[in-house]
């Protein structure tokens, strides 16, 4: 009897819970109790695109089910705010308990936060990731011929590495790269404003980017992606191509001609702006630079593959805030005619298109193989 009661009295004595203030998250909201350089700093982004994207999200219906056992959901703001803040951090920050006790719920809680969340921000991966039509590319072939001297491209690509916290138990050395850490490839194409193009991720980060973009869907169907003579550039990771206009390299024991380091440097110029994007991509949204995510099975790689995503289609949506504007580059005051933009067709089995294009540029800003 003794043996019972001495069991049972930790029921007895028990300690209270913690208490906790389920409005605590309000302040948030509130200039004056948080600064709007506070907020940026917690939520990537200004208070005023927050209110903006949860007018956007109010109406989705995965806010609108019934939670675990029929319990109502938290508000459509306070979940909102501990996924912008999970997308904020990186590493054992991201956990689910460490973002709890910053809003006060529960780490279960915050796992479902995030959960919706999510999924209402893919469901509008059609509004916003959308690889542009026929007149669109057309405009965008305008722009970097203006900006940059490049006729019809349409856009740049490159590939980046997204960072896992852990070694993967399943195939784990197939995800560990040549920068010494275990991630994910992720394929970007961008257009000259840094608006994401297409988003092609989920291989492991040792694979090669020209693997990656071979087993792409615009590889495999470009004509449904290009006009006649549109193109893409690229660094000289992947291989000039019918749309891959990509950097020379030389290989061991030779040089690049002079008329070559003139085009690379013409092109660094047209290709800078796919590594603004990665760049601002993981500086915005740290949780790509080393992702909390254990991969044991496909499902952990989609899981992945979502939250990537995800944070593309949140960059596009924040381009149009005026506090992300960048200075508009201004155009080249010579004017290429219009009977020299169309001279690119289809190429022929000898002649790729970057011979194409190196002799426009070449002849265009008057540097030669000299």
């Amino acid at each position: 009897m003794y043996y019972i009661v001495s069991k049972s009295k930790r029921y007895l004595f028990r300690k209270s819970y913690r208490k906790q203030d389920k409005k605590y998250w309000k302040r948030f909201l509130d200039p004056c109790l948080t600064y709007d350089t506070e907020f940026l700093m917690l939520f990537r982004m200004t208070r005023n695109a927050f209110l903006r994207f949860a007018r956007l999200m109010k109406t989705n219906s995965v806010f609108y089910a019934e939670s675990g056992r029929g319990r109502p959901q938290f508000p459509v703001i306070l979940q909102l705010l501990v996924f912008f803040f999970y997308l904020g951090m990186s590493g054992d920050g991201a956990k689910y308990e460490v973002i709890g006790q910053k809003f006060h719920i529960s780490k279960g809680a915050t796992k479902y936060c995030i959960k919706r969340v999510l999924i209402a921000v893919l469901s509008m991966r059609d509004s916003f990731i959308i690889w542009p039509n026929a007149e669109e590319r057309q405009r965008i072939a305008e722009s970097f011929l203006g900006l940059h001297g490049f006729p019809n491209c349409i856009g740049a690509i490159d590939g980046t590495y997204v960072g896992l916290c852990e070694r993967p138990s399943w195939c784990g050395q197939d995800y560990y790269n040549r920068k010494c850490f275990y991630g994910v490839q992720a394929q970007i194409i961008c257009d000259h404003n840094g608006r994401i193009l297409d988003i092609y991720s989920g291989w492991p980060s040792s694979v090669h980017d020209n693997r990656v973009w071979r087993n792409s869907s615009i590889y495999k169907n470009p004509t449904s992606y290009f006009s006649n003579g549109q193109y893409l550039v690229s660094d000289s990771a992947l291989t000039s191509s019918t749309y891959i206009v990509p950097a020379f390299k030389c290989g061991p024991g030779l040089s690049l001609t002079r008329g070559q380091e003139h085009f690379n440097f013409k092109l660094s110029q047209a290709r800078i702006k796919i590594e603004h994007v990665n760049g601002l991509l993981k500086e915005r949204f740290p949780i790509l630079k080393r992702m909390n995510v254990k991969i044991n099975t496909n499902r952990d790689v989609l899981k992945v593959l979502r939250i990537i995503i995800a944070c593309g289609i949140l960059h596009n949506f924040l381009l149009s805030d005026p506090f992300y504007s960048t200075d508009i580059i201004e155009t080249m005051e010579d004017v290429v005619d219009e009977d020299e933009t169309e001279v690119f067709g289809e190429v022929s089995a000898s002649e790729d298109r970057r011979s194409q294009i190196y002799s426009f540029i070449s002849e265009y800003y008057g540097f030669y193989n000299n």
